[in-house]
């Protein structure tokens, strides 16, 4: 509260308010006459940022903002990293901008960013990552409630008219004057590429090329890892039970399978990489993995990991009920794009230069409790 001693009449009630920002500071106060020689001074906001970012405003909410750059000598990381780094030093996490000014002041601060700390090699276009998620064939989601969803994005390729619908999430890229949002490709060949996975409860699963740790949001209970693992030489093919032995190995749990369309896809990519990193001694056509489930009836199958929900992540090649009877096991098989359920004889191993049951989908230990 300020007194001060000559003022105007009480009658005429004055009241100033400013609205005052910088690049680091930023601030709204106002000032009222309460009675004649009294007056309210109250700040409705005032935030300081540290010195590597900016202070934003964006509607009822100031927020800081800072492009962050990966550290040597890993100068280009997946998005999984971009979130860790977003989080250090009292980070709150991913951000995008807000609108299309805000995109230009994150433009400039990556321009300044890329000089202060090159990469060990030229690139002809260095990008950061931002907040967005591939909910839907045509939307992004957003985690920062800051943010007003994606109308601050100007795309390079809207989401519904992208051509590739396995790209996932997004990035920013500064091409010429306008600082412009790409999505990024779902990859699994390198390390560098991400890994993310959406179950079908809208739960988004982020994960590393060489480990990924899934969480069942429809419970919160179920924290666990994948592995895709493959039988060792010379038995290169081998069959169910062979399978169940090898996913209680070196502390894993069992057998698993997809707990949904998109966790499949992940499979699918890890598959890929396993039949790459450990090749059979034969060029078989169909490279395929053991999956948990047994035929229960004659249109159901049981799955003995709890962490499934049941076999509502399994894309049938054939619907149980109208396959051969005396199948009974299940693997699934990486068709062109889309990972495939298969039904088949527990017992079997390959067949001829056709097919080979080449190892299996375990359950793990988490490689961490995060």
């Amino acid at each position: 509260m300020v007194t001060v001693s000559d003022c105007t009449s009480s009658s005429s009630r004055i009241h100033l308010q400013e609205t005052y920002s910088s690049r680091l500071v930023a601030y709204n106060y106002t000032i009222t006459l309460s009675s004649p020689n009294q007056w309210i001074f109250d700040f409705n906001y005032y935030i300081q940022c540290p010195n590597d970012s900016f202070v934003s405003i964006r509607g009822p909410n100031r927020v800081c903002i800072s492009v962050r750059a990966f550290q040597p000598p890993d100068y280009c990381r997946n998005l999984a990293y971009g979130a860790l780094l977003c989080e250090e030093d009292d980070g709150v996490g991913l951000t995008g901008p807000y609108s299309f000014a805000e995109a230009d002041v994150i433009g400039g601060y990556m321009n300044s960013k890329i000089i202060e700390e090159p990469a060990s090699t030229t690139y002809t276009y260095t990008n950061f990552w931002t907040d967005g998620f591939q909910e839907s064939s045509d939307t992004i989601y957003v985690t920062d409630d800051t943010l007003n969803g994606t109308t601050g994005y100007q795309w390079e390729t809207a989401p519904g008219e992208q051509s590739v619908q396995s790209f996932n999430c997004t990035f920013i890229y500064f091409q010429g004057s306008t600082p412009t949002i790409f999505i990024n490709e779902l990859c699994y060949e390198d390390e560098s590429c991400l890994v993310v996975a959406e179950t079908d409860n809208g739960c988004l699963l982020y994960g590393y090329f060489t480990s990924l740790l899934i969480y069942d949001k429809s419970t919160g209970r179920y924290r666990i890892g994948l592995k895709v693992r493959a039988f060792e030489k010379p038995n290169f093919c081998q069959n169910q039970t062979a399978a169940v032995e090898l996913c209680e190995q070196d502390g894993a749990i069992g057998l698993t399978g997809p707990y949904s369309y998109s966790e499949a896809n992940v499979i699918g990519g890890y598959m890929k990489s396993r039949i790459k990193e450990e090749p059979a001694d034969k060029g078989y056509s169909y490279i395929n993995f053991w999956t948990d489930g047994k035929r229960a009836t004659s249109s159901t199958f049981n799955v003995t990991d709890e962490t499934l929900n049941g076999t509502t992540g399994y894309r049938w090649e054939t619907a149980p009920k109208n396959s051969v009877q005396s199948y009974n096991c299940t693997f699934i098989y990486f068709l062109g794009s889309t990972p495939t359920i298969y039904i088949k004889e527990c017992d079997v191993t390959w067949l001829y230069d056709w097919y080979c049951l080449r190892g299996a989908v375990c359950r793990t230990q988490p490689i961490s409790d995060l």
